[in-house]
């Protein structure tokens, strides 16, 4: 403002632009309407309409826009539920969320935050002693019943586990010693473990079995052959 005057801005309204006016004027005078009448917000602060206490300015988003003094009531909003293999949507705002059924679960892809998905059915639950597997996609899941957990031999992650009691801390692992068949590829369940200090040698094959051997045993002396002799 010029020499002389002072910029004075509505009070409890942070930041918004104010009127140079000689400082006897000590505040803007904001008009306040009731309800039903018309409002006006997003212009300039001296031609602002606002409305009586707990009344809301409803109007569209649209810079200048008029609106309209209304109560603020929440009204209860009708869930859109869909079945399975539909689009579900669950992360955005709730009037726009589409739910699924009961007894399905909306799956999403995992690292996708905001993304929709599919409504599939809930993971299969199996009892005591069956195969479970918590670390695959949601709709291949298979959990546990009520009252146990899905327990997985340490050091295999990935690994499916069986359903035990909580008091069952891990898998009983078979071990055999040197020179016995071991298998370490396979389900934990049927895996055959070698004795501490020997190691499991097997060939480059997914489920092959192998042989427990000491680690120190030399390796295999290979013959070599020159130019033109048979190899």
């Amino acid at each position: 403002c010029e020499e002389g005057l002072a910029c004075i801005t509505p009070p409890n309204h942070m930041g918004a632009s104010g009127i140079c006016l000689k400082p006897e004027f000590k505040s803007l005078q904001l008009a306040d309407v009731g309800e039903g009448e018309e409002c006006l917000l997003t212009v300039a602060v001296q031609a602002q309409v606002h409305c009586e206490k707990g009344l809301v300015c409803i109007a569209p988003a649209l810079l200048g826009s008029i609106g309209i003094c209304q109560k603020l009531e929440v009204k209860s909003m009708q869930l859109v539920v869909v079945g399975e293999g539909q689009e579900c949507k669950m992360t955005n705002a709730p009037e726009y969320q589409v739910h699924c059924e009961e007894g399905l679960a909306c799956v999403t892809l995992p690292n996708m935050l905001g993304a929709s998905g599919i409504c599939k059915k809930q993971p299969t639950e199996v009892g005591e002693g069956e195969k479970c597997q918590m670390t695959t996609a949601p709709e291949h899941q298979v959990h546990c019943e009520g009252g146990l957990a899905c327990v997985t031999p340490t050091n295999f992650p990935g690994a499916s586990g069986i359903c035990q009691k909580p008091e069952a801390k891990s898998l009983q692992v078979t071990v055999v010693g040197e020179g016995e068949e071991c298998k370490t590829t396979i389900a934990p369940e049927f895996q055959v473990h070698c004795e501490e200090g020997l190691v499991c040698t097997m060939p480059a094959l997914l489920g092959a079995a192998g042989i427990c051997q000491n680690p120190e045993a030399k390796s295999t002396q290979v013959t070599m052959v020159g130019e033109g002799e048979e190899c």
